[in-house]
């Protein structure tokens, strides 16, 4: 009986020809090598399979859908499929940095109470041109708190124990921000970490999700909204989820003229940190540090500006 690998590397598959055999090699080319590297076809039609047929390394564990059912259900059956005690999340268009695996097995190896850890990205174009670097580190006891304002994690970085996500699994009721409700579900009640490294090449092209579906993917958001407001006791109105989505991403949509909405804002700050004051459910200072900004002097200036300039984009 061969001994299971220590890692499972988990990439869905569909319709990614252009960059698939970089992502294949940059995993395939890891330092860390005790790993089985499971690749789920979502029924492509392009030449995907034909790509990752050419590959002959006994690592890759091929399987493939008879027809497309979506990157959720294509990852859970890819999470019965590991065998691996710890799951690495990779995307068809992504490239991992050589030391990725190892570096976070080392964290988690050495740090036994972390049931998951991150990293930090660098974006890159359809071209592999680098757009910027994006930061995920925060301190762990402060990422629980983070997940109220935005998903802390980068979905293709994460290292997860196996028993962990077989535990949560992905909820098809969260389509395209599944990975967000996930890391939320998950840090109510184990600690999460992210090394303030980067391990990855996000790559950025008009067919990702952010891109493709950005008004579902709206909409999850605000569930997930939903969910953490939760936690504090209050049951969000639409209204109220609908502000503090505008507050948080797009603030050249608030109406800043309108005595009502400035009112509605500043009431939801407060009520929000009066009762996390009450309930303690958030790291109180840091709530506050995070929450205050969105709606001092200098954000209103910022989003007068914006609405003479039309080209604001929230630092997030």
């Amino acid at each position: 009986m061969s001994k299971s690998p220590e890692i499972s590397v988990l990439m869905p598959v569909f319709n990614t020809e252009r960059y698939l055999k970089q992502a294949i090699d940059s995993i395939l080319s890891q330092t860390f090598k005790d790993f089985e590297f499971v690749i789920i076809n979502d029924g492509s039609t392009d030449s995907s399979e034909e790509i990752i047929l050419s590959y002959n390394d006994s690592r890759i564990k091929y399987y493939k859908n008879a027809e497309n059912i979506g990157l959720i259900a294509t990852l859970n059956k890819g999470v019965d499929l590991c065998n691996g005690r710890f799951v690495a999340r990779m995307d068809a268009d992504d490239i991992s940095l050589p030391e990725r695996l190892q570096k976070q097995l080392d964290f988690l190896n050495a740090n036994p109470q972390f049931v998951m850890l991150g990293g930090d990205m660098e974006v890159i174009d359809e071209n592999n041109q680098h757009i910027k670097n994006v930061q995920k580190y925060c301190p762990p006891h402060l990422i629980r708190t983070q997940l109220f304002l935005e998903s802390a994690f980068a979905h293709p970085t994460v290292l997860i124990r196996k028993d962990i996500l077989a535990e949560f699994r992905y909820n098809a009721g969260y389509i395209h921000a599944e990975d967000y409700f996930l890391w939320s579900q998950i840090a109510f009640k184990y600690p999460v970490a992210n090394l303030p490294e980067t391990l990855i090449k996000y790559r950025e092209h008009q067919q990702s999700v952010s891109k493709k579906y950005q008004h579902q993917q709206q909409d999850t958001v605000k569930k997930i909204y939903a969910y953490h407001i939760g936690k504090l006791n209050i049951t969000a109105s639409d209204a109220e989820l609908e502000l503090y989505y505008k507050l948080l991403f797009t603030p050249k949509l608030i109406a800043i003229f309108d005595k009502n909405e400035r009112r509605n804002i500043k009431k939801w700050i407060e009520k929000l940190l009066k009762q996390n004051e009450l309930l303690q459910v958030y790291d109180q200072k840091y709530f506050a540090t995070q929450l205050k900004p969105f709606w001092n002097f200098r954000r209103k200036i910022l989003i007068l500006l914006a609405k003479r300039k039309k080209k604001y984009r929230v630092k997030y």
